[in-house]
């Protein structure tokens, strides 16, 4: 039977340009762009930081998600009783976990970039002297003469792809890491670790127990690839 053709697609770069419309505790939200996380970076957002969510933080990224540049979210104040009961009225029907898992498909649906092959010498990186935002969005405005607004609301997916590839135009060099990459590194991973099993099975032959066995046998194959590579 003949093999069927098909196109082999970089899943990464098709959730960058592929989107879908999201809702965050029942708003609708524009495309995660550098205005939205350059405001949510200001507040110091735990949606940013990686710390525990509330529906207070989902409520403010869902309000600072419907901005245009240049206009920014404006919250009002909790200090009084009316606001306290009206913050809890608005937000008594929605469940926590559910809406940080909305946030989650939001964010990746948005923000999704390329895989990159390492190619940097070792040494110290270079400590930036600037916003990464305006980095990103004057790289764009300067390849592309487009509109300011148009630069800071595109999705940062998107961006992050155009700016690569701008960049290897102008002789970066920059190696995308490809399907192929991932098939063949998790064909790797697997003999590695059924390696590292044979080895603690062995172990475990010998008398030790399956778990010291197993942690024996991995520090050791770590051991010898460390050393392969002149680390030790």
């Amino acid at each position: 039977m003949e093999e069927k053709s098909v196109f082999v697609i970089d899943e990464r770069f098709a959730e960058a340009f592929i989107q879908s419309s999201h809702k965050l505790m029942g708003m609708p939200v524009l495309p995660y762009c550098s205005w939205h996380k350059l405001q949510l970076e200001i507040i110091q957002s735990p949606v940013l930081l990686g710390e525990p969510i509330t529906l207070a933080n989902i409520w403010q990224l869902a309000k600072i998600c419907q901005t245009v540049y240049p206009t920014a979210a404006v919250f009002p104040s909790k200090n009084t009783w009316f606001a306290r009961w009206s913050w809890f009225l608005r937000f008594r029907k929605f469940n926590v976990v559910q809406q940080a898992k909305a946030v989650s498909e939001y964010l990746k649906d948005h923000n999704s970039g390329a895989k990159l092959w390492d190619t940097k010498k070792s040494g110290q990186a270079k400590e930036r002297d600037c916003d990464d935002n305006l980095d990103a969005v004057s790289y764009y405005l300067n390849k592309t003469k487009c509109s300011e607004v148009e630069a800071w609301m595109l999705p940062l997916g998107k961006l992050s792809w155009y700016n690569l590839m701008f960049a290897r135009m102008d002789g970066a060099e920059i190696h995308f890491w490809t399907p192929s990459d991932d098939a063949a590194f998790a064909a790797h991973v697997e003999k590695r670790e059924a390696k590292i099993e044979a080895t603690a099975q062995q172990y475990a032959v010998d008398g030790m127990e399956i778990d010291a066995a197993r942690e024996r046998a991995k520090t050791e194959y770590w051991t010898e690839v460390n050393k392969n590579l002149g680390k030790i």
